[in-house]
């Protein structure tokens, strides 16, 4: 009976969050609700594709209103620290420059390609997902990397913030 009940407890909290393998480096999704680094409530719906580099999101405007996305609230922190969120064609002399809130009628979409502005520098771009830089920093502090993506959203006069949180862990030591 115990083995049975540590199977069940086993399954369950597997099947409680997204999870995806992205160059060696193993991502969770805490926020999923079906498996697929998706989140849906009756606003909206968020489905996000963890890459090395830029990470790509598509938010479907599921209200009966239009809504906005107001960019210049949104995040992306990476092991806590904060960063603005800038687009996959945004250059380094243009990464410091406001970028417009985006409207999404309703029942329509947006994709984007984001990525953390304070991993832009001046030659090249810093990897979010490095299998490298995650097992030497797991064999010092047997931390995993938290990667936590903040979504401003306006409908009507209220803005709402939502946090998507992922867990990254070398794929030997998920």
């Amino acid at each position: 009976m115990k083995k049975l009940l540590t199977l069940l407890l086993i399954i369950i909290t597997s099947t409680a969050f997204a999870q995806t393998e992205v160059n060696g480096v193993m991502i969770k999704m805490n926020e999923s609700q079906d498996n697929t680094f998706t989140y849906k409530n009756d606003t909206l719906s968020v489905a996000f594709k963890p890459a090395e580099f830029f990470w790509d999101i598509k938010v479907n405007n599921e209200s009966t209103g239009d809504f906005s996305i107001i960019w210049e609230k949104c995040s992306f922190i990476h092991n806590g620290a904060a960063s603005k969120i800038v687009f996959g064609n945004t250059s380094r002399l243009m990464k410091n420059i406001p970028i417009q809130d985006q409207e999404v009628p309703t029942k329509s979409f947006i994709n984007r390609s984001i990525f953390p502005v304070e991993y832009v520098n001046s030659s090249s771009l810093y990897p979010i997902v490095s299998k490298k830089y995650l097992s030497k920093r797991f064999e010092k502090t047997a931390q995993p990397d938290q990667v936590k993506i903040v979504l401003a959203v306006k409908l009507g006069d209220i803005i709402r913030k939502y946090d998507f949180n992922f867990v990254l862990t070398p794929k030997n030591k998920s």
